[in-house]
């Protein structure tokens, strides 16, 4: 290789932060835009409050907002820190979920064995990759399922039902997985919480989960399989409950505090994705 692997480790980690954050850049703006029935594309990045267009210092992920001293520079309302704070969670959880998973080494010799520093590397196929790209697939559509969700309390079918074909794929690809899984963790995982939410309905009268969870729970299901939706069914509301207690308490409100559903399956997605076997290993030994 060209490179000692320290310093592919260094250009990888800054390569994938700047990639990272460019992304949670655009993912602010899907957030943003698609629940209002607005194009993604045009117009340009604009103040919400004076409509007038970003300055180009204003689009540089993460520092932009620096730059322009956290005001619009026309009309001086402020601006959000949370178009920062999601350019930088994407940046450091890109990086991170790049590197939990494999090298750069591995991923040079993934795609060109030849290039590989040592001859098990090269050895080394298309699985991690797949792996990656899986995690990165589901942080990806975590982060605007999750701001959405939190804002409008609705998950939009362009990416739950437009992201379950890709989700399948790459569920296929999985070599612990494969399609039949894929296609059963889909069905396992749409129809428990389709259930669910039925059951709680006809019990209490009225609706307990919209069926945007039903649908992410699909493009879940088909990445980590039925064993994996059961994990992330029993996580997200173990996550969903604490959570719910803590700030009914807070807020004096008793424990009737509704949540949004979608970013607790979004969390608990990611935990199973990355950990799956261990968790399994944990509970029910080897498997």
């Amino acid at each position: 290789m060209l490179l000692d692997e320290p310093t592919l480790n260094i250009f990888f980690a800054i390569f994938l932060f700047a990639f990272g954050a460019c992304i949670g850049s655009f993912l602010n703006v899907v957030a943003h835009r698609l629940p209002r029935d607005k194009s993604l594309i045009r117009p340009r990045s604009h103040c919400p409050s004076c409509s007038a267009p970003v300055p180009a210092l204003g689009l540089i992920p993460v520092f932009g907002w620096f730059l322009v001293r956290m005001r619009c520079q026309n009309c001086g309302v402020k601006v959000s820190w949370v178009y920062p704070a999601v350019e930088l969670l994407c940046a450091v959880g890109t990086v991170f979920l790049f590197f939990n998973t494999l090298s750069p080494a591995q991923f040079v010799g993934t795609l060109w064995p030849e290039a590989a520093l040592g001859s098990q590397l090269g050895a080394m196929r298309f699985q991690p990759l797949i792996a990656v790209l899986t995690h990165l697939f589901l942080f990806y559509t975590a982060v605007p399922l999750t701001l959405i969700d939190l804002e409008h309390r609705i998950l939009p079918d362009v990416i739950t039902l437009g992201g379950t074909p890709i989700a399948l794929f790459l569920g296929g690809a999985n070599v612990h997985l494969g399609w039949q899984g894929a296609v059963v963790g889909a069905a396992v995982g749409s129809g428990v919480l389709f259930f669910v939410a039925k059951t709680y309905e006809i019990i209490r009268g009225r609706e307990g989960l919209g069926f945007g969870d039903v649908k992410y729970m699909a493009l879940i299901g088909a990445v980590v399989g039925w064993q994996g939706v059961l994990l992330v069914l029993g996580l997200a509301s173990v996550l969903g409950s604490v959570v719910g207690i803590f700030l009914g308490l807070r807020k004096q409100a008793g424990l009737q505090t509704a949540l949004p559903f979608g970013p607790f399956l979004a969390a608990a997605a990611l935990v199973v994705s990355l950990w799956q076997p261990l968790i399994l290993n944990f509970f029910f030994g080897d498997v």
